[in-house]
């Protein structure tokens, strides 16, 4: 049995349109790479603010826990005091967290 094999050379250049494909496709990959990091930022926001919010929300407890009690005026102190304390910490939170205005 005899095998034959041609192989022929199609010497024209490829289409010029393949490389504007392989850029655009490039640029996109390099778009969701950025995006994606943008993302993974958003996410350790969200889990900062979440964790501050949540220690603030525990505090509030604490206050209203000490309010049901009824208060003797250096616990009414301390409780304001807090209460102080509380407003500057969301005060830094809202202003680490709000973007800059356009």
């Amino acid at each position: 049995m005899r095998i034959d094999i041609y192989h022929h050379f199609d010497p024209t250049p490829p289409d010029p349109r393949l490389d504007q494909v392989l850029t655009m496709l490039q640029s996109l990959n390099q778009q969701g790479v950025q995006i994606m990091a943008k993302v993974d930022e958003l996410e350790a926001e969200l889990v900062e603010i979440n964790t501050t919010t949540n220690e603030l929300a525990a505090d509030v407890d604490d206050l209203l826990a000490q309010l049901a009690g009824g208060l003797s005026p250096a616990e009414a102190d301390a409780v304001k005091a807090k209460l102080v304390e509380l407003k500057t910490a969301l005060q830094a939170t809202a202003a680490k967290h709000t973007p800059p205005a356009p």
